[in-house]
């Protein structure tokens, strides 16, 4: 019994307290909860499998929570700007890109686990985009 759920406490503190982005992904991948699901769609870039399984995800309680962080996520990753308003995307649309990257280093810098996983990961895919038009 021990044993059973030692591995789940270890992959909860992984996930929301670990700085290890390796070691944060290879703990999503092993989940089946929709949300973590969500979670490695969106930062595929999948969005219309990721709202899939954000639908999934209960309209009470602690899952409620969870759904509309989800959300917040998929507005960023598709550039929803007025749904999901940043200090470090208002500074790169004013085009004060210096700004931008110290806003959103220390954004990354100060979060942690799976929100850390999210904002790491969105930051290197928009970084790899010839026509960047988000910062996150």
């Amino acid at each position: 019994m021990v044993f059973i759920f030692s591995d789940r406490i270890f992959s909860f503190f992984v996930l929301f307290f670990s700085r290890d982005m390796d070691r944060v992904e290879k703990i999503l991948y092993k989940q089946k909860h929709p949300y973590y699901a969500a979670l490695l769609y969106i930062t595929k870039g999948d969005y219309d499998e990721a709202n899939k399984k954000v639908e999934l995800l209960k309209k009470w309680g602690r899952q409620k929570e969870m759904r509309a962080s989800l959300k917040a996520g998929l507005n960023i990753e598709m550039c929803d700007l007025s749904a999901a308003k940043k200090e470090a995307e208002e500074e790169f649309k004013k085009g004060n890109t210096e700004k931008a990257e110290q806003s959103g280093t220390l954004a990354i810098e100060a979060s942690r686990g799976l929100q850390k996983y999210l904002l790491y990961t969105s930051l290197a895919r928009q970084r790899t985009k010839p026509n960047r038009e988000s910062f996150f």
